[in-house]
């Protein structure tokens, strides 16, 4: 179950990568595995196919969370993930 705190992080993570597809890819946030320890939320960002430059995802990622903090003064670590990786609940 997610929390409200929660839910507004990812918000605000959705907002910042909404308009980034490296190498043509979409960025889906995803609400499972967020976690907070102290001051980081860590949370998992995964794009519908494999950019041909797998770089320019990372930049894509870098770029945000630089915005999250300047703007939403939020310290968030965005986790790539790729496309088709299963996941295990945590």
């Amino acid at each position: 179950m997610i929390t409200q705190t929660e839910e507004k992080v990812l918000d605000a993570v959705r907002k910042h990568v909404k308009d980034r597809h490296p190498g043509g890819a979409i960025l889906e946030v995803l609400s499972r595995g967020i976690r907070q320890e102290q001051d980081w939320w860590y949370v998992l960002v995964q794009p519908d196919k494999e950019p041909d430059k797998r770089y320019e995802y990372y930049e894509a990622l870098a770029d945000a969370e630089v915005e999250l903090m300047e703007q939403d003064d939020l310290t968030v670590l965005l986790v790539p993930v790729l496309p088709n990786e299963e996941l295990t609940a945590a």
